[in-house]
């Protein structure tokens, strides 16, 4: 592909940053009204969390990269133990209120909070939402990667 001239290099970026872009956002988009909505589902302070866990993000960051001049193993070990951790965490803890929200959600009788498929249908009809999502599948790319930066350097 990058020996790929003219009409083919960019038909292949086009056709690559939109399935790249629509699998990238795709699951992040997913996994964030997943987690919004369990927040709210649970009184969980979804802003808060994210904020701290930003902050905590950026103190990791620091701390491999200290840890990565003394050797890169270390980050690798640390980054395996904690992950060990958190699969433990998951399969084995769950808290009093999931609990209660797993046994009303198990009643038959429960009421439905689902939107039908007529609504989920219907919010495809919005013109913005595709304005939107053309945008997204079209840009996202020059973000995760950083191309903004290289194609910057390469003007200079």
């Amino acid at each position: 592909m990058i020996n790929a001239g003219g009409v083919t290099r960019w038909a292949g970026a086009l056709i690559g940053s939109i399935v790249l872009s629509a699998g990238f956002m795709a699951a992040c988009s997913l996994s964030e009204a997943v987690t919004e909505r369990y927040s709210r589902k649970f009184n969980f302070e979804y802003g808060q969390s994210r904020a701290w866990g930003s902050f905590s993000y950026a103190i990791v960051a620091l701390c491999a990269g200290f840890l990565f001049n003394i050797s890169p193993m270390i980050n690798f070990w640390i980054g395996t133990v904690c992950g060990v951790g958190m699969l433990l965490i998951y399969l084995f803890w769950v808290p009093a209120e999931q609990k209660e929200e797993l046994k009303k959600e198990a009643d038959p009788n429960a009421e439905k909070t689902n939107p039908s498929f007529k609504e989920m249908v219907g919010v495809l009809k919005m013109p913005t939402l595709w304005v939107l999502i053309v945008f997204m599948l079209l840009t996202n790319t020059f973000y995760t990667d950083k191309q903004l930066r290289q194609m910057e350097a390469a003007k200079a």
